[in-house]
């Protein structure tokens, strides 16, 4: 599954393809600007399988400064 993460649409890094059916994908971002973040998955390189995807987001600390933790992803 591919999947980026953007703060008002801008890329935070490159998009990136996991193989997330063979390990779960996990990590955490420091995140310390204001804004519209959104983790985005993509799927269109497998048009004929499904997936079934689960996910956590943490918030940890004040609005002003949090730590958001993309933790136990996992593609079935």
């Amino acid at each position: 599954i591919g999947f980026e993460f953007t703060l008002n649409r801008v890329r935070l890094f490159p998009y990136a393809r996991a193989d997330a059916h063979i390990c779960v994908q996990d990590g955490c971002l420091d995140v310390t600007e204001p804004g519209i973040y959104s983790l985005v998955f993509d799927n269109t390189y497998s048009r004929w399988l499904e997936k079934t995807l689960h996910y956590t987001i943490h918030v940890e600390g004040s609005i002003e400064s949090s730590l958001y933790c993309i933790c136990n992803s996992q593609l079935n």
